[in-house]
């Protein structure tokens, strides 16, 4: 299994780091243990800080309608609020 299989499922999908290294093992007979999942998402967390910081850097001030949505999403049993703005931009 690689690390972009580890993340899809633990983070795209939203299942528990254990449950990941659970599902890997039913799926190559090895399991994986939660560490490596969390390296993971860390090692991807630190390639996209650059684009994040990017964006956080620019903010846009537009007359356009600008686009607000917001969804929510469980972490540690708790529900948390993504809130997104955006222009055709």
């Amino acid at each position: 299994m690689t690390n972009t299989f580890f993340i899809k499922v633990n983070q795209y999908h939203r299942i528990p780091v254990e449950r990941t290294g659970e599902i890997s093992a039913d799926l190559d007979d090895h399991a994986v243990a939660g560490g490596t999942v969390v390296t993971a998402s860390a090692g991807v967390a630190g390639q996209v800080a650059p684009v994040v910081a990017a964006v956080q850097a620019h903010p846009v001030c537009t007359p356009e309608p600008v686009y607000l949505d917001e969804t929510g999403l469980q972490a540690a049993h708790k529900l948390y609020w993504v809130h997104v703005a955006s222009t055709a931009h």
